[in-house]
């Protein structure tokens, strides 16, 4: 019962799509793609493309640049993410690791981009690759370690392998062990901050404050604690602090790196000055990495032209890689439906029974007419993230009104004439 106005909430219950032969409604409510996709429909020179940098990547160790070319909804976003879960799902675990990173946008300046690459990465990753290299050291080093515990029965425990990474961090003198470690690994890497924020992510009173130094937050209160003398302040620290990334994950076995770069547009909206400046900082990383960085940009077409226009250092490296992502035709609309259907399918799937129920429909795109995939493809014009929204919405419209008995071309122009009506208002 709604009482005072109030939405009761009390009793909610899902729409059951087993009608249908399928367990969910497979189609995103917003036609964007989760950051795990399963998969991508065609796009088969894209994924070619793809293999075929990463084999470079790993045998060779060689760089590479791609573009991707297309207009909002073509699934852009939908390639590189999945594109990032092929990697960190095949090689990232392997030794000698690669690790893809997906950056949503550029931002406005390369202390935008690193935030992104860092959020992406996340905190989990990090504190997990840290306690397994310090466990590693240890291990290596058993003596040496034991020298900056505190107390004799910890150090003890500590030489007999009965110990936990944090509670060694937490009872030892902690400094002067980071010093060592530094000074002894990481030499090379000329960042005190950045080597005292990674390894205190293995202490677990501290851990938080020294992530918060990774998000680019100010941590001048707890200067003294954390041993950590500036914030990521500006793009030009930002890039510092991103190339002892790479140096830092390299010596913890990662040897690899693809950074799957979205909406390159967003750069258009800046002013000259900043534009020109962020650019720049963006040629220097295609430079400063000619081996070991696959990079793949994103953009629309507008803007494509936009940026090309400018015989820029950056546009030179660009140019001669990029690929359009076309609209889709019938037949991969057609393919794209089944393919999202098939993912949800319910175990005892029955071609024959769907037949008897849905006698219109071919089974594998059960409930939907072969008619309405055309109706579809007029409406959405191939763009795959309306195709997505649309059958949404048809499915969802299927349950919840009777006047249908299957989806059918009137069934979509009735959601089509709805939605203009919506908009008029």
């Amino acid at each position: 019962m709604e009482k005072f106005g109030l939405i009761d909430l009390t009793d909610l219950q899902p729409r059951d799509y087993n009608q249908f032969f399928l367990k969910r409604n497979p189609f995103p409510a917003i036609g964007v793609p989760s950051d795990t996709p399963p998969f991508a429909v065609d796009r088969e020179q894209m994924k070619k493309r793809f293999k075929d940098v990463i084999v470079d990547l790993q045998k060779n160790n060689s760089s590479s640049i791609t573009v991707l070319v297309g207009d909002y909804g073509s699934g852009k976003s939908h390639l590189l993410k999945l594109f990032k879960h092929s990697v960190n799902t095949y090689l990232l675990p392997k030794e000698n690791g690669i690790l893809a990173v997906y950056i949503k946008s550029p931002g406005d300046d390369f202390r935008d981009f690193l935030l992104q690459f860092v959020e992406d990465i996340g905190r989990d990753f990090f504190e997990e690759y840290c306690k397994k290299f310090l466990k590693q050291y240890f291990e290596k080093n058993p003596n040496e370690i034991a020298s900056f515990i505190h107390d004799s029965d910890k150090k003890n425990k500590f030489l007999k392998r009965d110990y936990e990474i944090e509670q060694v961090i937490k009872n030892s003198r902690r400094v002067d062990l980071f010093n060592h470690i530094k000074n002894d690994v990481f030499k090379d890497i000329n960042s005190n901050d950045l080597i005292f924020a990674f390894l205190t992510l293995s202490h677990p009173d501290y851990s938080s404050k020294a992530w918060r130094w990774f998000l680019g937050e100010k941590v001048k209160e707890e200067k003294d604690t954390l041993k950590i003398e500036s914030s990521i302040e500006d793009a030009e620290k930002a890039y510092e602090v991103f190339k002892n990334i790479i140096k830092l994950l390299k010596k913890i076995e990662i040897v690899g790196f693809v950074l799957l770069i979205d909406e390159l547009e967003s750069i258009t909206l800046l002013n000259q000055t900043k534009r020109g400046r962020y650019q720049d900082q963006l040629r220097t990383m295609i430079d400063d990495y000619p081996q070991n960085l696959c990079l793949y940009f994103a953009i629309v077409p507008d803007q494509w032209r936009e940026i090309t226009s400018e015989t820029t250092a950056l546009v030179r490296r660009l140019a001669g890689s990029w690929f359009e992502l076309a609209p889709f035709d019938k037949n991969l609309t057609k393919e794209l439906i089944e393919t999202y259907l098939y993912s949800a399918r319910i175990e005892k799937f029955s071609s024959k029974e769907s037949k008897i129920k849905f006698p219109e429909s071919d089974p594998a795109l059960c409930p939907f007419t072969t008619e309405s995939i055309d109706e579809i493809y007029k409406v959405s014009k191939g763009q795959v993230s309306a195709i997505l929204l649309i059958c949404h919405e048809a499915l969802d419209y299927l349950y919840d009104y009777k006047q249908f008995n299957a989806i059918t071309p009137d069934l979509i122009q009735t959601l089509e004439k709805s939605r203009r009506a919506t908009n008029v208002e």
